[in-house]
Parts: C-alpha cells; structure tokens; sequence
C-alpha cells in the first residue's frame, strides 16, 4: 500500500511496474506506457486520496488480466456539505485509446442509489465524458473532476436503513434522512489536503462546476474530425506519392516517344536518300553501303530508349 505522504513512492511504483517485460508484464502497449504513467501521477497530484495499485481484473468471458487501476475516493459537494465516494478506475488494455472503466465501491453498509442515471447495479459508472471519450485529449484528471460534478448532482450512494425493533420518531444519525424533501446522503465528510476543484465562491464552496454535457460532446466532436482530418492528409501523402511515381512514367514514355520520332525521321530521310542515290545510274556502292549501315544504328539506338522504358515498368510492378 502506498504512503499517504510519499510523492516518490507512485512515480517509483508505475515506472517498476510499466517496465517489467515478459509474462509478468503489463498488458499495455508499449508505445503508451509513458502516457498511462503521466495521466496517473497527474490524477495522485490532483486527488490524492487515490492510490495506484495492481489487481487481477476478470472479464465477463472468465479471462483474467493484471491491470492498473486507481482505488480510493473522490470528493463531491452536495447541498453545501463536501462527501467522498469510494470509486475504483480500472486502465483497461486498451487504454488511453479507449475509456477506463470505472465502478463506485460501497462499503458493506452502503447501497447504490436505485435507477441512478449514471451508476447501474452493478456500480458501473456511464458518465457523458466516458461515452465521448476521445484519445489522445481524455485523461484521468478531468474524468475525476467529471466523476464529482455529476455525483454531486445526483449521489450514487446511500447508507442501509438499519431494522429497528422500537421505531422511533427521531431518525438515528447513522441513517438517510429528508431535508427539504431531498435525500441526503450518508457518506462521513472527510478532510483532505486540497480542494482539486481551487477556490469556490460562497462560504460552502460548491466546487468547480463542470462543462455541460453538450458542451463536452461538442468539444470531443471537434477532437474526432481533427483526427479525421490527421488521417485523411496522411492518406492523400500516400496518394500524393503514388501519383508522382505515375507521373514520372508518364514523363519518361512522352520523352521517349519524342525520341522516336525523331529517329523516325531521321529513317525516313535516309530511306529516301538510298533510293535516290539507287535510281540513278552513276550511284556510288561505298556511299550507298555507309548509309545503310548509319540506318541500322539509328534502329538499334531507337530500341535502346524502350528497353530502358520496359524495364522501369518491370521494376515498378515489381515494388
């Protein structure tokens, strides 16, 4: 268990446990272990009544994992009065790309608030930040902050009725009770260092107030379509490239085009050179030799461009 005092003890602790390789490693990718390291130390920093740890999760499958998780309470303000709700964030496999799973964690003699918009049975937490949440701008600081603003709305949690066997008028301390015709949760106000909300105004401080839920959607809507636009111009560079490797042998096969038909020509004015030089009766046999053989070597340097031509396109079939 950690110190409650010790700074060094959770940085000495994540780094130990997200360096170990083999089978006893963490099921974590490698390329995110320092970001799981740095969203929990700011997460201990903000709320230091939560603790890293390692625990064996189970999956509705029966596998079982080791993972970290985040165990202790977070503060929340209700009717003026601050509470603290015991809550375990699980940093599931896949994290931070996708949601940890979070679970309140009622003690023996508290229960969850039946039909909680936002905690079922079984204690899974279904805030708004966690269905939108978005990698790589979600962390776990703004989800505890979340966590509070939203019990603080409505508590999740609520101490048993106790069986009396002489009823009496004035309920016991240790019970829920009505005040103004709310219930009042019984969850024992607890000291803690620092508010991480900062400074409220009015003397009960009712903590830091949260963005709307729409607010948040639109924000991490903002966050999606960056990404998209991120995944689309690396498309378009791929694409980009592949057109220019087109390009480029579309540029050869026009130069080589080019020089064909300039060797053509150059054929076509030997070509009629020769049978000039032949219709006439005093042609002379050495010139007439030394031509076609200039007009074999044009043919052969007009094979040389489109063998250099093929084999570009052999090579790029090839890759």
């Amino acid at each position: 268990m950690m110190p409650p005092n010790s700074t060094q003890y959770p940085q000495q602790f994540l780094s130990t446990v997200l360096s170990q390789r083999g089978p006893s490693s963490l099921p974590y990718i490698e390329d995110v272990k320092w970001l799981i390291r740095q969203h929990l130390l700011q997460l201990l920093d903000s709320y230091p009544s939560l603790q890293p740890k390692t625990a064996t999760f189970t999956h509705n499958d029966g596998r079982t994992v080791n993972l970290l998780q985040a165990e202790g309470t977070i503060p929340m303000v209700y009717q003026q009065v601050t509470y603290n709700i015991p809550v375990i964030i699980w940093l599931m496999e896949s994290y931070p790309r996708h949601p940890p799973l979070v679970f309140v964690n009622p003690t023996r003699d508290i229960v969850i608030k039946h039909a909680h918009p936002f905690v079922n049975p079984s204690g899974v937490v279904g805030i708004p930040y966690l269905q939108n949440w978005v990698y790589p701008s979600s962390n776990l600081v703004e989800l505890a902050r979340n966590l509070s603003h939203f019990f603080g709305r409505d508590p999740p949690l609520y101490a048993k009725r106790p069986t009396n066997p002489n009823p009496s008028i004035h309920p016991p301390p240790s019970t829920s009770f009505s005040v103004g015709g709310s219930i009042r949760p019984v969850i024992p106000p607890r000291a803690f260092p620092q508010s991480p909300y900062g400074s409220g105004g009015g003397g009960g401080g009712t903590g830091r107030v949260m963005d709307d839920p729409s607010v948040v959607y639109k924000k991490n809507t903002i966050y999606k379509l960056v990404g998209s636009l991120h995944r689309d111009i690396i498309g378009l560079r791929e694409a980009r490239e592949t057109d220019t490797d087109i390009i480029e042998r579309d540029k050869l096969q026009e130069e080589l085009i080019v020089i064909e038909a300039r060797h053509l020509i150059k054929v076509n004015k030997m070509k009629e050179e020769l049978i000039g030089l032949k219709s006439k009766q005093h042609f002379d046999l050495k010139k007439v030799l030394n031509l076609e053989e200039k007009l074999a070597n044009t043919r052969m340097l007009l094979l040389i461009p489109w063998g250099i031509f093929i084999g570009f396109l052999a090579a790029s079939l090839i890759n």
